[in-house]
């Protein structure tokens, strides 16, 4: 059994699962502090020294210094989570816990009961954001020619929508893609989807960016004439340009380019691909995709 100073170091590094981290560590351990500052209100709330002493001790210890243990711990636990599974979308929800996780400590603290009409606008935004990434791409199955279409972007729960389609329809042989990139944590599980299922892929018009580690998944690739897939870095930078802190742009570039070389790019082609600035799109001539193992054929597709 670890000890408690291994277990607070534990969560902090975002070692234990998302699932203990958030359940466990984040949404059980804040009901046992609200319960606490609840039952202990009616002896706080009195203004004596030793007591507002007390209260404010309380206060630093459980809702900041306990809570921040909690949040940090917790994303990092998803970061985790989402670098191993390829999936973004429980990195969101964990964000999106811990927002209400401050909402509801702050409405505690202040002796507020408006939590529930948070917890409602919440759920609302997430509907309306969810409503939102869903009209940002087209996932439709042909059954005549047992392929899957997909159009638009990469955006968070396309990995989802793809496991559905997979559950639901049995013979799916083919992906044909056109997208000119998106979240490469929702394409990287994709491409593990299209692995475990073994399907071909196909390129009618565009794919780039983050389409291209999705489309590199099939087992047999093809390309229509006058079809192009387009490499470059990725960028993990805020608006105001500056580096994501939790993301190592070096390592996820290396973990691609060892997933390229598993699908079998040639390491003078690789070379190419990380050569090329994020600003630029690189879209090599058929041919150079034929002899660099990126495609295996040119076909209609149809």
């Amino acid at each position: 059994m670890p000890s408690t100073l291994e277990y607070l170091r534990d969560h902090w590094r975002g070692s234990h699962s998302l699932l203990w981290s958030f359940w466990v560590n984040l949404v059980f351990g804040r009901l046992i502090i609200f319960a606490i500052e609840i039952m202990m209100r009616e002896v706080l709330d009195q203004t004596a020294f030793l007591l507002v002493a007390a209260k404010t001790v309380f206060f630093i210890v459980f809702h900041v210094i306990i809570l921040v243990w909690q949040i940090v711990g917790t994303v990092r636990a998803a970061e985790t989570h989402m670098q191993a599974t390829g999936s973004s979308l429980p990195l969101w929800a964990t964000y999106i816990g811990c927002l209400t996780s401050l909402i509801l400590t702050a409405n505690v603290v202040l002796g507020t009961n408006r939590p529930i009409q948070y917890y409602d606008f919440l759920r609302t935004m997430a509907d309306i954001q969810a409503e939102n990434r869903k009209s940002q791409y087209k996932l439709k199955y042909d059954r005549e020619t047992h392929s899957i279409n997909f159009s638009g972007i990469f955006v968070i729960g396309v990995r989802r929508a793809f496991a559905e389609l997979f559950k639901q329809e049995k013979g799916i042989r083919r992906v044909i893609f056109e997208s000119k990139g998106g979240s490469i944590y929702e394409a990287r599980g994709v491409a593990r989807l299209l692995l475990e299922h073994q399907v071909t892929t196909h390129i009618k018009a565009t794919c780039a960016s983050a389409c291209a580690l999705a489309y590199l998944s099939g087992i047999r690739r093809s390309i229509s004439p006058g079809g192009r897939l387009g490499f470059h870095k990725y960028d993990f930078n805020f608006a105001n340009k500056q580096p994501h802190p939790m993301i190592n742009l070096a390592a996820e570039h290396d973990a691609d380019r060892r997933y390229m070389r598993n699908r079998g790019l040639s390491d003078d082609f690789l070379k190419k691909v990380f050569a090329q600035a994020h600003s630029d799109i690189w879209f090599p001539k058929t041919e150079e995709l034929r002899t660099s193992g990126a495609v295996h054929s040119v076909a209609t597709g149809s």
